[in-house]
């Protein structure tokens, strides 16, 4: 007889951007992330309480690089209207992780110095 248990989430993320406490609480969620249940504790490779865990999280296959993941909360943007600004959020909190190399080129410079 097994008997399968799922813990369920007690603690909530609470990730706030510094400037937040500067705002009154309507303006909060513009500039914080939204509280989500959390699995993980501070005793396991999980690491995450409602205001620290993790900041990455990445497993590199050294001979495969185009095998490796990651996961982070934040997205690549420090800048809150950016779409950028909460990334990978739902995936950090719900365990999940992305390629760590991008999937193919979405910008192109070209440089031509001038003499």
């Amino acid at each position: 007889l097994f008997i399968i248990l799922r813990l369920l989430p007690i603690d909530k993320s609470k990730i706030e951007h510094p400037f937040s406490r500067l705002l009154p609480g309507f303006l909060k969620p513009l500039l914080n992330f939204p509280q989500e249940g959390m699995a993980g504790d501070y005793l396991v490779p999980r690491v995450m309480t409602p205001t620290n865990g993790a900041s990455m999280r990445l497993i590199m296959g050294l001979g495969t690089p185009h095998l490796s993941l990651f996961s982070q909360p934040g997205g690549q943007s420090s800048r809150p209207l950016s779409k950028y600004y909460r990334g990978p959020f739902s995936s950090w909190i719900n365990g999940q992780s992305i390629p760590f190399e991008a999937e193919g080129e979405t910008h192109t410079e070209l440089f031509s110095p001038s003499l």
